[in-house]
């Protein structure tokens, strides 16, 4: 099974990454920021939101099933901005 989850980086991610990584029946792809630290990553796809082929790539992977976990606390208090990462984004 073909899995692709954002939001790696943070707590939850990064414990679920590490918990589904165990499995050899999924392929775990990741989407992150080219500034977020996934040294921990071992053996998954990366592909990074601004590859301008992000869309061909995620599609040519036949991802069975999508897991957001990217979030924004609101550290710059822009309410346009978390409201489109937080609502907006995921659909």
């Amino acid at each position: 099974m073909n899995l692709l989850i954002s939001g790696i980086s943070g707590f939850i991610g990064k414990s679920l990454y590490n918990s589904l990584s165990q499995n050899k029946d999924f392929k775990i792809i990741i989407i992150s920021r080219k500034s977020s630290d996934l040294r921990f990553i071992k053996n998954s796809e990366i592909i990074f939101w601004d590859d301008p082929l992000i869309e061909e790539k995620i599609i040519s992977l036949k991802v069975d099933v999508i897991i957001n976990l990217i979030t924004n606390y609101g550290i710059n208090n822009d309410t346009e901005e978390i409201i489109h990462t937080n609502l907006l984004l995921p659909l």
